[in-house]
């Protein structure tokens, strides 16, 4: 499993999985709202930032047939308008965590999430939760 198959996979699961609130994924200029594309999401209540970024791919073993490891991280800021109260932002947080706390999918091991409270932004409150994964494949010497 290459690095873009493993952010196929990620995303794939992520895009089956998720659905009622507008996502802006990495390296994209504009927000999906369901079929529409928007510049700029301030104008929405609500969004998530998604990112998927493998870091480092270690060789496992010295066998001519062996296990290579990758680990990287997934990545969701839940945003939404800061008058909105923190509940709905933990509700939206809650969705995204189910699809990969400590999940096993295609070769990818999450173990768990980290949460942290990224406060009010340009009038909006956020939560980020990052999501380290291990992806596991083997390759021959």
């Amino acid at each position: 499993m290459g690095l873009k198959s493993q952010v196929t996979s990620i995303l794939n699961r992520f895009t089956a999985n998720f659905s009622g609130v507008p996502v802006k994924y990495s390296n994209f200029e504009t927000v999906t709202n369901g079929a529409a594309t928007l510049a700029d999401p301030s104008s929405l209540p609500e969004w998530v930032e998604f990112r998927v970024v493998p870091n480092i791919t270690r060789q496992m073993d010295l066998n001519a047939v062996y296990w290579k490891k990758t680990d990287g991280i997934i990545s969701a800021n839940v945003w939404v308008r800061a008058d909105t109260g923190v509940m709905r932002a933990w509700e939206i947080a809650d969705l995204v965590t189910a699809i990969y706390a400590r999940k096993r999918f295609d070769g990818i091991l999450v173990s768990h999430e980290e949460v942290n409270d990224l406060g009010e932004i340009d009038g909006f409150y956020g939560i980020g939760i990052v999501f380290p994964y291990s992806a596991y494949e083997t390759a021959t010497a």
